[in-house]
């Protein structure tokens, strides 16, 4: 599926479009309704606490997501009942491989920690994403679904969340301002766009088809970013902006 282009953003909903065509063709009257990005910033406020509450729960799962100039989100449904209780949602060692990872610990670290072997909390941590309904790759985890384990674990300040109508049923869309917006006046556009296209989940090698550039020089305007914001790899990148939007306390990604 084509991905939202970082240029021309002015319905931003690429990565989503598929899956709204699909239900469309399988029962228009369940299609979803995404509001225009001017709609996006109106709606009720909502305590992202409480979302990864239900989606840690199993009430909820991430079917969908989206990125536009201003927000970003995620489209989450009701999860089917099922009879076994360890089906039903996150429990034991797999939660805790999981909320970790989000609230990016490295699995490394995390392994030490555990006394397990880097190879099974990866697969945890894999198994654990993609039951959420999330890419099961952490290097790719929506940061939307980051903040919700952290602010669940260790709140800052209230995050500006809101959620939206969107015209399916036992649905719901959740929005949240983009954690890169706090950039925009203190780095070069260059690496802005690189951090923006990082923070959506893209690997290096896509940054570099995006921008049509080499996948160097793509590595070299990420590690000036790095140094400049004290950080290295995406999800330490990730809870730098929200700590600098005063989301999360400062050191809560590296806390365990």
């Amino acid at each position: 599926m084509e991905r939202p282009s970082s240029r021309n953003r002015r319905v931003g909903l690429r990565l989503f479009e598929g899956w709204a065509a699909r239900s469309r063709s399988k029962r228009r009257r369940n299609q979803v309704f995404f509001p225009a990005e001017s709609e996006l910033g109106q709606g009720e406020t909502i305590d992202l606490a409480s979302v990864w509450q239900c989606l840690a729960d199993g009430r909820d799962r991430v079917i969908g997501k989206f990125f536009t100039q201003q927000r970003c989100g995620l489209l989450l449904a009701r999860r089917p009942k099922v009879g076994l209780v360890q089906d039903a949602c996150l429990l034991g060692r797999r939660r805790v491989v999981v909320e970790s990872v989000l609230r990016g610990v490295s699995q490394n670290c995390l392994a030490i920690d555990l006394n397990l072997s880097p190879s099974t909390v990866a697969l945890e941590a894999r198994a654990g994403l993609e039951w959420l309904g999330s890419d099961g790759r952490p290097s790719r985890v929506h940061p939307m679904l980051m903040l919700a384990a952290g602010v669940a674990w260790r709140p800052a300040a209230p995050v500006p969340a809101l959620e939206h109508a969107c015209g399916r049923a036992e649905s719901r869309l959740v929005s949240m301002p983009r954690p890169d917006l706090c950039l925009r006046a203190s780095m070069p556009p260059a690496q802005r766009e690189v951090v923006a296209l990082l923070v959506e989940g893209l690997s290096h090698a896509e940054i570099a088809v995006q921008r049509r550039t080499a996948r160097r020089t793509v590595a070299n305007q990420l590690c000036a970013s790095f140094r400049a914001l004290q950080c290295s790899g995406r999800s330490e990148l990730i809870y730098r902006l929200f700590e600098l939007g005063g989301w999360v306390h400062a050191s809560s990604a590296r806390a365990a």
